[in-house]
């Protein structure tokens, strides 16, 4: 079901531009594991389904259909046991773009939006661009590298700093943690009691482990309902990011109102939705539970695989549970190495993770991988790693 496409460097791939920057004396064959999409070929059975629609239609300005919206609706009253109405959903873009365009609607220039670091870099980036002011909770980490939120903390953040809106991202990226419903209630309770807006980022939502249980937000209860922004995407799931296509539910029709007419005045509006991303959007919802089974194994089979070569062979290198997403959150602190002395050395053998330090500075020793891949190249990188840290001190003090 997996067919790996073993070559991006020519195909326009922003994940591998990376690699393809780099000149002689760097390997260059093994995937990067970098960005959060997938080097797999297009499935077949939407291959299938794109054949079908363009063989029967023109190409002209689209819209979504109510087949659509079943389609949305059915794929999370099955996958999540979660009851969105068709009224509650608008189609946009992407989820960062509905981020900040939801920041745009309902903040102002330097009001306090909290994130919970280390996150998903892109967070960082459209705070700043909107000049709001970045209140950072940073999340607990225990022995077992498991994350957690200081709830006392996160109060007393929420009180004094006047934060306006919650940014969250569930499951959490990248540190793979899924938020247990008792979690989750917590940050709904102080968003209600001191009337703070949370955007909810669950583009992550369908890649759950076995053993872990993640709730949607607006399956809390009607607290929760009232005051969030679902934004999600089959992006992840299906590795379709190419076509721009993703949702925000708005359960409170105050809060749809407003966001629809802001964004109706915006450029990045629902007029400009990729119609190829809106139909692969639709087959995906209505034919992939099988495809998303098989992935959810394959993820699980390479986290097991990774986590138990580590601790034979590299026992100082930490590894954080894998409860959601395709993202391994790695600790290699304990090898006292520089960052990008670090870096520099995995790419010198094709290894390409994405740097914590971009996710926050306590992200700062860490490292991503994307394990989204075929479990052949798993193991190629993991001896590649094993021959990296054999060369040890002496090609480190070379790097520095």
């Amino acid at each position: 079901m997996f067919e790996l496409n073993k070559n991006r460097l020519e195909q326009g791939s922003n994940k591998w531009l990376v690699q393809e920057a780099k000149g002689e004396g760097y390997k260059k064959d093994i995937p990067p594991f970098t960005v959060a999409d997938t080097d797999f070929l297009v499935p077949e059975f939407l291959v299938d389904g794109w054949k079908t629609y363009l063989e029967n239609t023109s190409l002209g300005y689209g819209a979504t259909t109510d087949a659509y919206y079943d389609a949305v609706i059915k794929w999370y009253q099955t996958r999540h046991n979660s009851k969105i109405e068709k009224s509650w959903i608008t189609c946009t873009t992407g989820v960062i773009s509905a981020i900040s365009n939801i920041l745009k609607a309902f903040t102002d220039v330097g009001d306090s939006v909290l994130i919970m670091s280390p996150v998903y870099h892109l967070f960082y980036i459209v705070l700043d661009n909107l000049d709001r002011k970045k209140v950072i909770h940073n999340l607990k980490v225990d022995d077992q590298q498991s994350y957690a939120i200081d709830f006392e903390k996160l109060e007393h953040q929420i009180k004094n700093e006047d934060v306006k809106v919650i940014l969250l991202c569930s499951p959490h990226n990248p540190v793979g943690k899924v938020w247990s419903k008792d979690e989750l209630l917590k940050i709904s309770q102080l968003a209600d009691q001191y009337n703070v807006l949370v955007i909810a980022d669950e583009i992550h939502n369908d890649l759950i482990l076995e053993g872990s249980k993640h709730t949607v937000y607006t399956e809390l209860n009607e607290v929760s309902r009232n005051h969030v922004f679902l934004c999600t995407s089959p992006s992840k799931t299906f590795n379709l990011a190419g076509l721009k296509s993703a949702n925000v539910v708005i359960p409170n029709e105050v809060l749809r109102d407003k966001y629809n007419a802001s964004n109706d005045k915006l450029i990045s509006g629902n007029v400009h939705v990729n119609t190829m991303g809106i139909i692969a959007t639709q087959i995906v919802y209505e034919k992939g539970h099988a495809y998303l089974d098989a992935l959810l194994s394959l993820i699980k089979d390479n986290y097991n695989y990774i986590d138990k070569y580590l601790k034979t062979k590299h026992p100082k290198i930490k590894v954080s549970p894998l409860e959601g997403t395709y993202l391994l959150w790695l600790d290699f602190r304990s090898l006292k190495i520089a960052e990008e002395t670090l870096v520099e050395s995995l790419n010198k053998e094709s290894l390409y993770f994405e740097q914590g330090s971009i996710f926050g500075e306590n992200g700062t020793g860490f490292m991503r991988m994307n394990i989204a891949t075929t479990k052949e190249v798993i193991e190629k990188a993991m001896y590649r790693l094993s021959d990296v840290l054999s060369q040890g001190e002496n090609l480190w003090k070379k790097l520095d």
